[in-house]
């Protein structure tokens, strides 16, 4: 329904466009090894998966230059595959996880994927002390596009370069009696550069803090 009206923003250019139903085909196949010992002391596991989407008539949202305003336009096929490899390493000294996932995308058209990277990769660390938990999470990705539709109606590839950037994680619970006191902290996106494509802000720098009060 929400594409249906705002396919009426379209330009006029576009007057004669019309919307299709989308049809997607999945395939997916993967392999997963882990230790022959279930969290006796490290335990290792991990992955990997290839995927593959077909899409007949792809919705394809169209963004106006310098401007959240989108319209809706599936008159063509896309398609997009990638694999992932993941990995897990958990109960290192009874005390870190370290996971890693990384992931490479192959994809028909910058069009009908908007903003989709070529490849993701992230490493993170977590720290288990009882009471205290604590996760670091590094990020890095890919160079990525934007298309958008300006002056004159013509389409434009906006590029975003790769960036690099990391979360941080933080959580405290004091136990008293029946009652339960907790604090935590999240950083996204920490020692990230913002970034603009044609006049919109894609990243940005978020800290949260979390109270809590709990009684049992």
């Amino acid at each position: 329904i929400s594409e249906r009206y705002s396919h009426a923003f379209r330009p006029a250019a576009w007057a004669g466009d019309s919307l299709f139903v989308e049809r997607k085909i999945m395939r997916e196949i993967g392999i997963k090894i882990s230790s022959a010992e279930k969290r006796a002391s490290s335990y290792f596991q991990g992955s990997m998966s290839y995927f593959s989407y077909l899409y007949k008539n792809k919705i394809k949202s169209i963004q106006y230059s310098a401007s959240s305003l989108q319209f809706p336009s599936n008159n063509g096929d896309a398609n997009i595959s990638g694999i992932e490899l993941k990995g897990e390493l958990l109960g290192i000294a009874k005390i870190l996880d370290f996971r890693s996932i990384h992931s490479t995308y192959t994809y028909s058209d910058q069009l009908s994927f908007p903003m989709q990277p070529l490849n993701m990769l992230r490493n993170s660390i977590e720290i288990n002390l009882g009471s205290f938990e604590a996760k670091v999470t590094f990020k890095s990705e890919g160079s990525r596009v934007l298309t958008t539709i300006g002056e004159g109606d013509l389409l434009e590839n906006n590029y975003l370069d790769k960036y690099q950037s990391y979360d941080i994680h933080g959580s405290y619970v004091l136990y008293y009696k029946d009652f339960d006191v907790s604090i935590a902290i999240f950083g996204q996106n920490i020692g990230d550069n913002s970034q603009e494509i044609d006049g919109i802000s894609i990243f940005d720098r978020r800290i949260y803090l979390s109270l809590g009060f709990q009684w049992n």
